[in-house]
Protein backbone atom coordinates (compact mmCIF):
# COMPACT_ATOMS: atom_id res chain seq x y z
CA UNK A 1 0.00 0.00 0.00
CA UNK A 2 1.38 3.32 -0.91
CA UNK A 3 2.00 6.10 1.76
CA UNK A 4 -0.63 8.06 0.28
CA UNK A 5 -3.48 4.80 0.79
CA UNK A 6 -2.12 4.66 3.78
CA UNK A 7 -2.48 8.56 5.23
CA UNK A 8 -6.36 8.05 4.07
CA UNK A 9 -6.83 5.18 5.88
CA UNK A 10 -5.87 6.47 9.19
CA UNK A 11 -8.04 9.51 8.31
CA UNK A 12 -10.70 7.47 8.51
CA UNK A 13 -10.54 5.46 11.66
CA UNK A 14 -9.70 8.82 13.56
CA UNK A 15 -13.11 10.21 12.39
CA UNK A 16 -15.18 7.33 13.16
CA UNK A 17 -14.15 7.25 16.43
CA UNK A 18 -14.52 10.98 17.45
CA UNK A 19 -17.93 11.14 16.61
CA UNK A 20 -19.77 13.56 18.78
CA UNK A 21 -21.09 13.62 22.18
CA UNK A 22 -24.12 14.66 21.24
CA UNK A 23 -24.84 12.53 18.44
CA UNK A 24 -24.56 9.39 21.23
CA UNK A 25 -28.13 8.03 21.87
CA UNK A 26 -29.29 8.30 25.30
CA UNK A 27 -30.57 5.32 26.98
CA UNK A 28 -34.07 4.00 27.63
CA UNK A 29 -35.49 6.07 30.86
CA UNK A 30 -31.87 7.80 31.14
CA UNK A 31 -32.43 11.55 33.14
CA UNK A 32 -30.67 14.84 32.14
CA UNK A 33 -28.47 16.31 35.10
CA UNK A 34 -30.59 16.86 38.74
CA UNK A 35 -32.21 19.39 39.39
CA UNK A 36 -31.05 22.47 40.85
CA UNK A 37 -32.77 23.82 44.16
CA UNK A 38 -32.11 27.88 45.75
CA UNK A 39 -31.42 26.10 49.71
CA UNK A 40 -30.07 22.64 48.33
CA UNK A 41 -26.25 21.87 46.87
CA UNK A 42 -25.67 18.63 44.68
CA UNK A 43 -22.79 16.80 45.82
CA UNK A 44 -20.45 15.11 43.28
CA UNK A 45 -19.14 15.27 39.74
CA UNK A 46 -22.18 15.77 37.40
CA UNK A 47 -20.41 16.50 33.94
CA UNK A 48 -22.29 14.47 31.74
CA UNK A 49 -25.76 15.01 29.54
CA UNK A 50 -27.67 12.13 31.01
CA UNK A 51 -27.34 9.61 33.06
CA UNK A 52 -28.51 5.92 33.78
CA UNK A 53 -31.99 4.60 35.16
CA UNK A 54 -31.31 4.03 39.15
CA UNK A 55 -28.49 6.42 39.22
CA UNK A 56 -29.00 8.53 42.82
CA UNK A 57 -28.30 12.09 43.67
CA UNK A 58 -28.01 13.30 46.93
CA UNK A 59 -28.09 16.76 48.33
CA UNK A 60 -26.77 18.55 51.31
CA UNK A 61 -28.18 22.10 52.43
CA UNK A 62 -26.84 25.68 51.94
CA UNK A 63 -25.20 28.54 54.13
CA UNK A 64 -28.28 29.85 56.48
CA UNK A 65 -30.01 25.90 56.14
CA UNK A 66 -30.34 22.71 58.43
CA UNK A 67 -30.88 19.68 56.77
CA UNK A 68 -33.97 17.52 58.46
CA UNK A 69 -33.39 13.64 57.24
CA UNK A 70 -31.11 12.32 53.71
CA UNK A 71 -32.05 14.37 50.43
CA UNK A 72 -31.84 12.61 47.86
CA UNK A 73 -33.19 11.75 44.25
CA UNK A 74 -33.44 9.14 41.99
CA UNK A 75 -33.38 8.40 37.96
CA UNK A 76 -36.35 6.90 37.26
CA UNK A 77 -37.85 6.87 33.73
CA UNK A 78 -36.50 9.77 32.85
CA UNK A 79 -37.41 12.02 35.66
CA UNK A 80 -35.43 12.29 39.25
CA UNK A 81 -37.90 11.66 42.28
CA UNK A 82 -37.79 11.91 45.85
CA UNK A 83 -36.21 8.55 47.26
CA UNK A 84 -38.32 7.26 50.50
CA UNK A 85 -39.48 9.96 52.27
CA UNK A 86 -37.27 12.58 51.22
CA UNK A 87 -35.54 15.38 53.70
CA UNK A 88 -36.11 18.62 53.41
CA UNK A 89 -34.08 22.06 54.11
CA UNK A 90 -35.46 24.79 56.86
CA UNK A 91 -34.12 27.89 57.29
CA UNK A 92 -32.16 28.25 60.05
CA UNK A 93 -32.66 30.45 63.24
CA UNK A 94 -31.12 33.09 64.50
CA UNK A 95 -33.12 33.28 67.86
CA UNK A 96 -34.44 36.62 69.12
CA UNK A 97 -32.44 39.92 67.61
CA UNK A 98 -32.62 42.01 71.18
CA UNK A 99 -34.00 44.48 72.58
CA UNK A 100 -32.26 48.04 72.89
CA UNK A 101 -32.84 50.17 75.56
CA UNK A 102 -34.94 53.53 74.52
CA UNK A 103 -35.73 52.07 71.43
CA UNK A 104 -38.10 49.02 69.47
CA UNK A 105 -37.68 47.23 66.56
CA UNK A 106 -39.55 45.88 63.51
CA UNK A 107 -39.54 42.92 61.52
CA UNK A 108 -39.06 43.54 58.15
CA UNK A 109 -38.75 40.40 56.04
CA UNK A 110 -39.51 36.75 57.21
CA UNK A 111 -42.19 36.36 59.80
CA UNK A 112 -39.54 34.60 61.96
CA UNK A 113 -36.41 35.32 63.24
CA UNK A 114 -34.78 33.00 60.93
CA UNK A 115 -32.20 32.70 57.57
CA UNK A 116 -32.61 35.97 55.42
CA UNK A 117 -34.93 37.97 58.57
CA UNK A 118 -34.09 41.79 58.94
CA UNK A 119 -35.41 43.87 61.76
CA UNK A 120 -35.08 47.60 62.24
CA UNK A 121 -34.40 49.59 64.64
CA UNK A 122 -36.25 53.19 65.84
CA UNK A 123 -35.47 55.21 68.35
CA UNK A 124 -38.47 57.17 70.91
CA UNK A 125 -39.36 59.81 70.67
CA UNK A 126 -36.92 62.61 72.36
CA UNK A 127 -34.06 59.73 71.52
CA UNK A 128 -31.33 59.58 68.74
CA UNK A 129 -29.92 56.80 67.47
CA UNK A 130 -25.96 56.96 67.46
CA UNK A 131 -25.39 53.63 65.89
CA UNK A 132 -24.04 53.33 62.27
CA UNK A 133 -26.17 50.39 61.15
CA UNK A 134 -30.19 50.70 62.18
CA UNK A 135 -31.04 47.38 61.04
CA UNK A 136 -29.85 43.70 61.60
CA UNK A 137 -29.89 40.84 59.09
CA UNK A 138 -30.12 36.65 59.91
CA UNK A 139 -26.86 35.63 58.04
CA UNK A 140 -25.27 32.07 57.97
CA UNK A 141 -23.57 32.88 60.88
CA UNK A 142 -25.74 35.00 63.70
CA UNK A 143 -27.11 38.54 63.20
CA UNK A 144 -24.95 41.22 61.40
CA UNK A 145 -23.66 44.51 63.10
CA UNK A 146 -24.61 44.80 66.30
CA UNK A 147 -27.54 45.73 68.58
CA UNK A 148 -27.91 50.11 67.99
CA UNK A 149 -28.30 52.79 70.94
CA UNK A 150 -29.85 55.36 71.32
CA UNK A 151 -29.67 58.42 73.63
CA UNK A 152 -31.01 61.36 74.61
CA UNK A 153 -31.76 64.12 72.48
CA UNK A 154 -30.98 67.41 73.62
CA UNK A 155 -31.37 70.82 72.23
CA UNK A 156 -28.51 73.33 71.81
CA UNK A 157 -28.65 76.64 74.79
CA UNK A 158 -30.35 79.36 73.98
CA UNK A 159 -29.04 82.81 73.02
CA UNK A 160 -31.03 85.71 74.36
CA UNK A 161 -30.38 89.89 74.77
CA UNK A 162 -28.85 90.96 77.74
CA UNK A 163 -32.33 92.61 78.75
CA UNK A 164 -34.98 89.63 78.81
CA UNK A 165 -34.33 87.17 81.76
CA UNK A 166 -34.23 83.43 80.55
CA UNK A 167 -36.16 81.20 83.34
CA UNK A 168 -35.05 77.26 83.25
CA UNK A 169 -35.67 74.96 85.20
CA UNK A 170 -32.45 73.33 83.85
CA UNK A 171 -29.12 73.95 85.44
CA UNK A 172 -26.83 72.80 82.44
CA UNK A 173 -26.26 73.88 78.87
CA UNK A 174 -28.06 71.02 77.71
CA UNK A 175 -31.75 70.99 77.54
CA UNK A 176 -33.79 67.73 77.23
CA UNK A 177 -36.77 67.09 74.81
CA UNK A 178 -39.95 68.49 76.47
CA UNK A 179 -38.15 70.93 78.21
CA UNK A 180 -39.31 74.33 78.43
CA UNK A 181 -37.75 77.78 78.46
CA UNK A 182 -39.95 81.08 79.81
CA UNK A 183 -38.97 84.67 79.36
CA UNK A 184 -39.77 87.73 81.06
CA UNK A 185 -37.79 91.40 80.35
CA UNK A 186 -35.59 92.72 83.23
CA UNK A 187 -37.10 96.28 82.79
CA UNK A 188 -41.03 96.84 83.56
CA UNK A 189 -41.35 99.30 80.96
CA UNK A 190 -40.58 96.70 78.51
CA UNK A 191 -42.23 93.91 76.91
CA UNK A 192 -42.17 91.08 75.23
CA UNK A 193 -41.64 90.67 71.04
CA UNK A 194 -42.17 86.95 70.02
CA UNK A 195 -43.32 84.32 72.36
CA UNK A 196 -43.41 84.18 76.06
CA UNK A 197 -41.80 80.28 76.17
CA UNK A 198 -40.37 78.09 73.91
CA UNK A 199 -39.67 73.85 74.50
CA UNK A 200 -37.84 71.44 72.98
CA UNK A 201 -39.15 68.91 69.90
CA UNK A 202 -38.42 65.80 69.92
CA UNK A 203 -36.23 66.23 67.07
CA UNK A 204 -33.92 68.21 69.21
CA UNK A 205 -34.71 71.84 68.13
CA UNK A 206 -36.72 74.77 69.82
CA UNK A 207 -39.92 75.34 68.33
CA UNK A 208 -39.74 78.64 67.90
CA UNK A 209 -37.08 81.47 68.09
CA UNK A 210 -36.55 83.39 71.68
CA UNK A 211 -38.71 86.69 72.13
CA UNK A 212 -36.52 89.81 72.10
CA UNK A 213 -37.65 93.26 74.54
CA UNK A 214 -38.71 96.41 73.59
CA UNK A 215 -40.07 99.77 74.99
CA UNK A 216 -44.06 98.89 75.51
CA UNK A 217 -46.26 100.56 73.11
CA UNK A 218 -49.32 100.65 71.38
CA UNK A 219 -50.90 101.42 68.22
CA UNK A 220 -54.47 102.35 67.29
CA UNK A 221 -56.60 99.37 67.68
CA UNK A 222 -58.28 98.47 64.61
CA UNK A 223 -62.37 98.01 65.86
CA UNK A 224 -64.71 96.06 63.93
CA UNK A 225 -68.06 98.02 63.64
CA UNK A 226 -66.21 101.10 65.67
CA UNK A 227 -63.59 103.60 65.65
CA UNK A 228 -60.90 105.10 67.89
CA UNK A 229 -61.80 108.61 68.88
CA UNK A 230 -58.86 111.27 67.59
CA UNK A 231 -56.16 108.36 67.09
CA UNK A 232 -52.35 109.02 67.48
CA UNK A 233 -50.04 107.53 65.46
CA UNK A 234 -48.56 105.69 68.98
CA UNK A 235 -49.33 105.28 72.62
CA UNK A 236 -47.16 104.85 75.18
CA UNK A 237 -47.05 102.34 78.25
CA UNK A 238 -50.49 103.30 80.60
CA UNK A 239 -51.64 105.91 78.02
CA UNK A 240 -55.76 106.09 77.12
CA UNK A 241 -57.69 105.98 74.72
CA UNK A 242 -61.86 106.33 73.56
CA UNK A 243 -63.46 104.23 71.16
CA UNK A 244 -67.28 104.65 69.78
CA UNK A 245 -68.68 102.15 68.22
CA UNK A 246 -70.56 102.82 64.67
CA UNK A 247 -74.86 102.99 64.51
CA UNK A 248 -76.49 100.16 65.65
CA UNK A 249 -73.75 98.89 67.79
CA UNK A 250 -72.84 99.26 71.44
CA UNK A 251 -69.40 98.62 73.12
CA UNK A 252 -69.46 95.25 74.83
CA UNK A 253 -66.81 96.60 77.49
CA UNK A 254 -65.60 99.95 78.50
CA UNK A 255 -65.30 102.62 75.76
CA UNK A 256 -61.88 103.40 77.29
CA UNK A 257 -58.95 101.28 76.42
CA UNK A 258 -55.37 101.20 78.40
CA UNK A 259 -51.63 100.55 76.46
CA UNK A 260 -50.17 97.54 78.23
CA UNK A 261 -47.36 95.30 78.04
CA UNK A 262 -50.16 93.26 76.68
CA UNK A 263 -51.70 95.46 74.33
CA UNK A 264 -54.62 97.03 74.85
CA UNK A 265 -56.73 96.36 78.15
CA UNK A 266 -59.70 95.42 77.81
CA UNK A 267 -59.53 94.46 74.23
CA UNK A 268 -62.10 96.61 72.01
CA UNK A 269 -65.31 95.29 71.10
CA UNK A 270 -68.54 96.53 68.97
CA UNK A 271 -71.40 94.05 69.27
CA UNK A 272 -74.41 94.65 67.69
CA UNK A 273 -77.55 96.09 69.32
CA UNK A 274 -80.66 93.67 69.71
CA UNK A 275 -82.99 93.56 71.83
CA UNK A 276 -85.22 89.97 72.76
CA UNK A 277 -89.15 89.26 73.13
CA UNK A 278 -89.52 89.69 77.07
CA UNK A 279 -92.39 88.34 78.85
CA UNK A 280 -94.88 91.04 80.56
CA UNK A 281 -96.90 90.58 83.37
CA UNK A 282 -100.88 91.83 83.14
CA UNK A 283 -99.81 92.88 79.39
CA UNK A 284 -99.06 91.53 76.58
CA UNK A 285 -96.62 92.69 73.33
CA UNK A 286 -97.46 90.80 69.94
CA UNK A 287 -93.97 89.85 68.54
CA UNK A 288 -92.98 88.90 65.07
CA UNK A 289 -89.62 88.51 64.88
CA UNK A 290 -87.05 86.40 67.41
CA UNK A 291 -84.48 89.73 67.63
CA UNK A 292 -84.91 93.05 66.96
CA UNK A 293 -82.38 95.71 66.19
CA UNK A 294 -82.01 99.25 67.22
CA UNK A 295 -84.75 101.52 66.30
CA UNK A 296 -87.32 98.59 65.73
CA UNK A 297 -90.54 99.20 67.52
CA UNK A 298 -93.29 97.17 69.11
CA UNK A 299 -96.79 97.97 70.80
CA UNK A 300 -97.41 97.32 74.28
CA UNK A 301 -101.40 96.34 75.48
CA UNK A 302 -102.05 96.16 79.27
CA UNK A 303 -104.59 93.27 80.26
CA UNK A 304 -108.07 94.85 81.52
CA UNK A 305 -107.57 96.86 84.93
CA UNK A 306 -104.42 97.38 83.63
CA UNK A 307 -102.77 100.40 81.91
CA UNK A 308 -98.96 101.18 80.91
CA UNK A 309 -96.65 102.83 82.98
CA UNK A 310 -95.11 105.56 81.18
CA UNK A 311 -95.92 107.58 77.99
CA UNK A 312 -98.88 105.22 77.28
CA UNK A 313 -98.84 106.96 73.95
CA UNK A 314 -95.82 105.64 72.27
CA UNK A 315 -94.39 102.49 70.51
CA UNK A 316 -91.65 100.46 72.54
CA UNK A 317 -88.52 101.01 70.46
CA UNK A 318 -85.35 98.93 70.72
CA UNK A 319 -82.07 100.88 72.39
CA UNK A 320 -78.70 100.04 73.40
CA UNK A 321 -80.15 99.96 77.28
CA UNK A 322 -83.17 97.81 76.24
CA UNK A 323 -86.83 98.07 75.51
CA UNK A 324 -87.78 101.89 76.37
CA UNK A 325 -89.81 103.30 77.42
CA UNK A 326 -90.50 99.94 79.51
CA UNK A 327 -92.99 97.08 78.68
CA UNK A 328 -94.61 97.20 82.39
CA UNK A 329 -98.06 97.59 83.04
CA UNK A 330 -99.54 98.98 86.55
CA UNK A 331 -102.92 98.55 88.29
CA UNK A 332 -105.44 101.47 86.53
CA UNK A 333 -106.51 101.22 90.83
CA UNK A 334 -102.70 101.83 92.09
CA UNK A 335 -102.74 105.08 94.33
CA UNK A 336 -99.23 106.60 94.99
CA UNK A 337 -98.80 108.28 99.01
Amino acid sequence: MTLLGCLFVLIGVICCSAAPASEAKPSTGSCKAPPRFPDKELLGEWNTEYYDPGKRAQYNCRPGFIRLGSIQFVCSEGQWIPVGTSGQCKKKSCGHPGDIDFGTFELKKEEEFVFGAIVEYTCNDGYQMISKHRTRECTATGWSNHQPECEVRYCPPVQVDSNVNLLSTSYEEEYSVGQVIRFECKNAKQKLIGVSEIFCTSEGEWNEFPPTCEEISCRPPVINNGKVNNPRSRYNDQETLDFSCNSGYKPSTSPQLTCTKNDWRPMPLCEEIVCYPEFTKNGKVEYTKETYKEGETVALKCDEGYQIEHKPEELRICTAHGWSPSLKCISKYFTHF
